[in-house]
């Protein structure tokens, strides 16, 4: 056999090897392979339990915002009671969902329940770090002085 295809089989197992780890792992994780690891990660869930009393219930219910380094993502609300309404455009600043009571349900008790996913970046890039962290322009340097007299 010659190094050549040595090489070329050697490539080939090493590309049908990673392959298939891929799928593996894929496979067991599901949808978990997309998301971002590590400390700054995590699962948000909101139950919200409750009694339904009278007709038309309606249910308020604040959502993690999107801003600076937070980032919100695979939002799901579900309840067999009350059907989710989108947050209203007109105020986007306002991540709220809108819940209003699904027909022909008997009062009684509720379960609302709503999970997003949150990530938070580590840190400002080098140089806005560098901007963050720069004394501002009043700042003037302390001279150390000696305590000792001069020899005279």
């Amino acid at each position: 056999m010659s190094r050549t295809t040595l090489c070329l089989a050697t490539a080939a197992g090493l590309a049908t090897a990673s392959c298939a780890l891929m799928i593996a792992r894929y496979h067991v994780l599901g949808e978990e392979v997309k998301v971002p690891l590590g400390p700054g990660t995590w699962k948000v869930t909101l139950v919200v339990h409750g009694r339904i009393v009278g007709g038309e219930a309606r249910l308020i219910t604040g959502m993690p915002l999107d801003f600076g380094r937070q980032h919100i993502w695979k939002e799901a609300c579900r309840s067999n009671e009350f059907l989710p309404k989108p947050p209203d455009a007109k105020h986007p600043e306002r991540h709220q969902v809108l819940w209003t009571e699904r027909p022909a349900v008997a009062e009684g008790p509720f379960r609302a329940v709503c999970r997003c996913r949150a990530w938070r970046r580590r840190s400002l890039p080098r140089r806005s770090r560098a901007r963050a962290c720069k004394p501002s322009r009043g700042w003037k340097a302390i001279i150390p002085t000696s305590r000792r007299s001069p020899a005279t």
